[in-house]
This record gives C-alpha cells, structure tokens and sequence, in this order.
C-alpha cells in the first residue's frame, strides 16, 4: 500500500496527536517535527512502478479533509505545504480494504530451504529478527533490550544541555536540535569538535545543523553520498533552503575527507 507525509509550516500541537479518520476508520498521525508537522500517512492501494510511487492531489486532499475536522477554527492553506514524500509499504496478502490488512510480520521457509520474511514495519525490527533467528536457529537468543539499548535512548538534563551549551560555545537551542535528532548520541557528535572547533560552525544559515553532522554521518551512520547526508541523515532536504549553501558545504565537507 501507498502512505504519504506532509511535511506542513505550521505546528499544531507540542505533541504527537494519534488520529482516527471518520469515515474509514483508519488513523493518521500529526507529529511536531524540525519546526514543522509531519502530518501522514494515507493507507492506499498501489498497482503501479515502485520506482514511480509519489504524492496525489488525492492525497492531499484527503489528509486535509481530515485535519480541518480535528482543527476546524485551523486555515489548511496549500501554500503552507513545505514538502511532501511517499512510499510503499509491503503487506502480507489479504483480501479486503487495505487499512484492513494486518501489519503483522511472517517468516516462511519453503522446500527450497530459503527463508523468506513478509510485510512487517520498520519499527517492530527487532522482533522481525527475532522470529528469522528462531526460524533458523535452536540456539538461544541475546535479550536485545538489555543488551543492546534504543540507539540514543536515555535521559537527558537540562544541565546537561546547558552545560555542553557553554563547553561547546554553542546556543542552547543548537544543543536542543542536536538532541532531538541524535538523542544521548548529541554528545558523540560534539565530541568531534574537540580536536577541530570548525566543526562547530552552522552548515547553513536555513538550519541549526553544524558541520560536525556530515563527519558523524560519514564515519559512524555509514552514509555513502551527498543525497544520503542532505536527505537520510539530516533531513536538510525536505526544507526550503534559499541559498544551497548546506549542499555545498556536505559537498566541500565530504571532499576533505574522502
């Protein structure tokens, strides 16, 4: 099935909202992301190319149709749309309506003695790889959860922020960025400015991004190109940026250390 995301200019709540539609049944979400609302995602059929998958008038309509029922005093302008994406999401085959279809995971293996896994999201993958082990294996399993912690998870002061804020002569709304997108890992970011404070500049004037991203997103997230840093690790490229110079800087940056 097909789910799409706005990306909107305005907030509408400091919260996650978790939302049922009201003719389908099916639930959307309205996220505070980066400054902004990530409002998704529809539950479509698709038939069409993967590679060819995008964002229909339809889609946005019915989105909108939905949030001026949930914020009816709200203007829902197009022109407040700063971006959108879309993308497919694979189900186990069942009929009836798409938002129907359960989201639960199988691991088959047929007499070819392949194992295959089928459907399932990104957020229950520790379980995907928890059922495809114990198809495989008899030997017992490592407790993930205690073993290996949420990347980033834990808790984070405000004198920690406020302290790393002075040490590192940075605002503390730039700690709070770093925070929001890396979580406890802030730090490890930070750290690579301690033997070259450059690091610490502003990528570009259109975000709180520092330069210390890019190397984090090139020796640890294992990005490969300038379209993975812009787009899969900072998310620089779902916003409006006048000038190009965070593109340039990923360019200049990941030409220094190649």
């Amino acid at each position: 099935t097909k789910g799409i995301h706005i990306i909107y200019q305005d907030q509408f709540a400091p919260y996650a909202l978790l939302i049922p539609t009201r003719n389908d049944r099916r639930v959307f979400f309205v996220i505070p992301w980066l400054g902004y609302s990530l409002i998704g995602t529809t539950d479509t059929d698709f038939f069409g190319d993967p590679d060819k998958v995008d964002v229909e008038k339809e889609d946005i309509d019915y989105l909108f149709q939905e949030m001026k029922r949930i914020f009816p005093k709200k203007e829902l302008r197009k022109d407040k749309i700063v971006s959108t994406f879309a993308g497919l999401r694979p189900l186990v085959f069942e009929k009836g309506a798409p938002s129907k279809v359960s989201r639960q995971h199988t691991v088959e293996e047929p007499a070819s003695g392949v194992v295959y896994v089928v459907g399932g999201k990104y957020t229950t993958y520790r379980k995907i790889a928890e059922d495809t082990l114990k198809k495989i294996t008899s030997k017992k399993l490592v407790n993930t959860e205690e073993e290996y912690p949420l990347y980033g998870g834990g808790i984070i002061t405000e004198e920690e922020m406020r302290g790393d804020a002075s040490k590192y002569n940075l605002t503390r709304e730039t700690i709070q960025y770093l925070v929001d997108v890396y979580g406890t890992k802030y730090r490890d970011v930070l750290a690579l400015a301690n033997q070259n404070k450059e690091l610490l500049k502003p990528l570009c004037s259109c975000s709180l991004a520092i330069e210390a991203q890019v190397i984090y997103a090139l020796k640890t997230e294992m990005a490969c190109s300038e379209e993975d840093i812009l787009y899969r690790r900072l998310s620089l490229g779902y916003f409006p940026c006048s000038t190009g110079r965070c593109r340039d800087a990923i360019r200049r940056i990941m030409k220094e250390n190649n």
